[in-house]
């Protein structure tokens, strides 16, 4: 499958962590990209634009976005620094941590609620998170063949800034320890798989038979763990890709097969009632921006 290049974002490193400090916006279109992103912002005035949605960040924040999410973030006055750490990561990276897995990955996927991108911080814990990247960016620049244990050191700075955000995250929404933690892992995988597999016919009885659960009992975590339910969440996946291409150039009609439908008017139908235009109307009204 063809994707488009211009905003389909492709990263090469499984992990990175940069600071960036600039008078001008980077990325002038919503992009997605095939890592989980943390974007620690350090600036006032600042925007993020994440699955059709507007949010106005304090000065500190952390947005949390995933593989799926087409997300942009802005400066909103023209000029003004815009002072932020990003740090890209892929799944597996996590995943090879040692006695660690999903559960890190929470904040990511545990998405209940509107405002789950978006994590305010105090100073305090803006400071705490720069000391944490300036120390990661620190060993991701030494030498590995003269710092001892350098990969293994990252790997547990990394581990303990994904602790922290997960502990704030679970304070921010208000979250039993109980709740938080319980059993997710399941959804968090079909979630992956529906990630990785969005263009393709993926029915709720396909997915209970590949997970082995019950689809009602599917369908109620689902809904508890993301706030909606299975096809709604792949109808929204579908749609927010076909955004991004759209964006991109991609003719409509390619974009429909693309991303997983048949037949153009249910793709227009679809796209419509979840964007109030048509795909066309929106490709048009972005190529103006």
């Amino acid at each position: 499958m063809e994707h488009s290049k211009q905003y389909l974002e492709n990263l090469s490193d499984e992990y990175s962590v940069l600071h960036k400090v600039t008078y001008e916006n980077e990325k002038k279109y919503p992009h997605i990209h095939s890592q989980y992103e943390i974007f620690l912002s350090l600036s006032k005035g600042m925007r993020a634009f994440i699955n059709n949605k507007t949010y106005i960040l304090p000065e500190y924040a952390l947005i949390l976005t995933n593989h799926m999410d087409l997300h942009q973030m802005q400066q909103m006055t023209p000029n003004a620094v815009s002072d932020r750490y990003v740090a890209y990561f892929k799944s597996e990276y996590i995943e090879s941590f040692p006695v660690m897995g999903m559960d890190l990955l929470a904040c990511f996927l545990f998405r209940p609620f509107e405002d789950a991108y978006v994590l305010p911080l105090t100073k305090e814990e803006a400071l705490s998170f720069i000391q944490c990247f300036d120390r990661l960016i620190v060993l991701e620049n030494g030498d590995s063949t003269t710092c001892y244990g350098r990969d293994f050191h990252i790997q547990i700075l990394f581990a303990d800034i994904l602790l922290q955000i997960n502990t704030l995250y679970q304070k921010h929404h208000q979250l039993s320890h109980y709740d938080y933690t319980k059993n997710h892992d399941v959804i968090y995988n079909i979630m992956n798989y529906i990630h990785e597999n969005y263009w393709q016919d993926i029915t709720l009885d396909f997915l209970a038979k590949e997970f082995f659960i019950n689809k009602f009992y599917l369908c109620e975590k689902f809904k508890i763990t993301t706030g909606t339910s299975p096809n709604q969440y792949i109808i929204n996946c579908r749609l927010m890709k076909a955004k991004a291409l759209l964006i991109g150039g991609t003719s409509v009609e390619d974009v429909c097969g693309q991303v997983g439908y048949n037949n153009l008017s249910h793709f227009s139908r679809a796209f419509k009632k979840k964007f109030n235009q048509s795909p066309k109307q929106f490709q048009l009204s972005a190529q103006k921006e």
